[in-house]
C-alpha cells in the first residue's frame, strides 16, 4: 500500500516489477501470498529473491536485481541479513528510496551497522505513537528509568524493538484483565 501510494495509487503500478528479497523459510515466504495477490489485482510482477539462511550471502542476489531492474524491491528479512541486502544494494547500485522492509527488516540493531548507507531505506512499523519523544516513551522514561527500575538499557527506549516488546507485554495484560473481568 505504501509503494502504490508514494507511486500515485494502485493503477500506477500497473506493469512495474518488485522484487521480493526474502528469507527462504517459512517465515520468509509468508509474505508471498499476499504480494502475489496484489500483483494480479494490480497488473504488477513479482520477482521472488529467495536468500538462504544466514543471509549473509547476496552478492549473487543483488545481481540478479541489478539485471532485471525492479521498480521497488520489498524486503522479509531478519537480523544480519537486512544489513547485508543494503550493504549489496549500495554495491551493485540499488537506491534505498526503492527498498521497503515488512517489520521484521527494521530494527535498530539490525540497521545500526550499516550507517548512512541505509539513507532512504523503509520499514514499516506497527507502533504508532512510539517515537522517542512521544507520550508513551516520556511515561516509561519518568516512571520506569526515573525511579530506577528499568531493566534494560534507557537509551533503546522508543526503538523498535523496545516497543514491540511493551506492545506484546499490554496486548498480554489486557487479555488477562479481560478475560478475568468474564
Amino acid at each position: 500500500q505504501h509503494i502504490a501510494k508514494q507511486a500515485g495509487g494502485w493503477d500506477k503500478l500497473k506493469g512495474k516489477k518488485i522484487g521480493v528479497v526474502y528469507h527462504d523459510s517459512p517465515f520468509g515466504k509468508e509474505l508471498l501470498p499476499i504480494v502475489n495477490e496484489r500483483a494480479a489485482m494490480h497488473g504488477f510482477t513479482i520477482l521472488p529473491f529467495p536468500v538462504a539462511a544466514p543471509g549473509v550471502e547476496q552478492g549473487a542476489t543483488w545481481l540478479q536485481i541489478r539485471q532485471q531492474r525492479p521498480d521497488y524491491v520489498v524486503m522479509q528479512t531478519w537480523g544480519v541479513m537486512t544489513a547485508t541486502a543494503i550493504k549489496e544494494a549500495v554495491a551493485k547500485g540499488y537506491p534505498r528510496e526503492q527498498m521497503f522492509g515488512t517489520w521484521w527488516s527494521g530494527a535498530e540493531p539490525d540497521l545500526k551497522d550499516v550507517g548512512a548507507a541505509a539513507k532512504g531505506y523503509s520499514a514499516v512499523m506497527m507502533q504508532h505513537g512510539a517515537e522517542p519523544g512521544s507520550d508513551v516513551v516520556k511515561d516509561i522514561l519518568a516512571k520506569v528509568h526515573g525511579k530506577g527500575q528499568g531493566t534494560g538499557p534507557k537509551d533503546e527506549v522508543g526503538q523498535t524493538l523496545y516497543m514491540r516488546g511493551v506492545v506484546g507485554a499490554m496486548l498480554a495484560v489486557e487479555g488477562a484483565r479481560a478475560a478475568q473481568e468474564r
